[in-house]
């Protein structure tokens, strides 16, 4: 039910404000429009810097308020390869530079 997914993503949420997070990978499909509300809220907040979005062509539109210099939207079906690319991509991304050791 939808009550269920914005406790789930809800649930996300406290846990970020706690440990703040550089990336969070959020399923739009399990999460409905509450995953980009609870997103901003987070960005925000400062608890997520940064963001991968897993959805469907349908859920696109739910993503136009979402900084894109920070988030990734990836269609399903989807592979492993790209969902850690991205990942990996928004982390190196939002990652304040360490300074070179030379």
């Amino acid at each position: 039910s939808d009550v269920y997914k914005r406790q789930d993503i809800g649930r996300a949420a406290a846990l970020c404000r706690f440990k703040p997070v550089d990336c969070i990978i959020i399923d739009l499909e399990t999460t409905g429009q509450a995953g980009v509300e609870s997103y901003m809220a987070m960005k925000r907040a400062g608890s997520a810097k940064s963001a991968v979005f897993l959805l469907d062509k349908e859920q696109a539109s739910w993503l136009e308020c979402v900084d894109r210099e920070t988030s990734v939207e990836l269609l399903k079906p989807l592979m492993l390869g790209p969902v850690y690319k991205a990942v990996r991509f928004l982390v190196d991304r939002v990652r304040p530079q360490q300074p070179s050791a030379y």
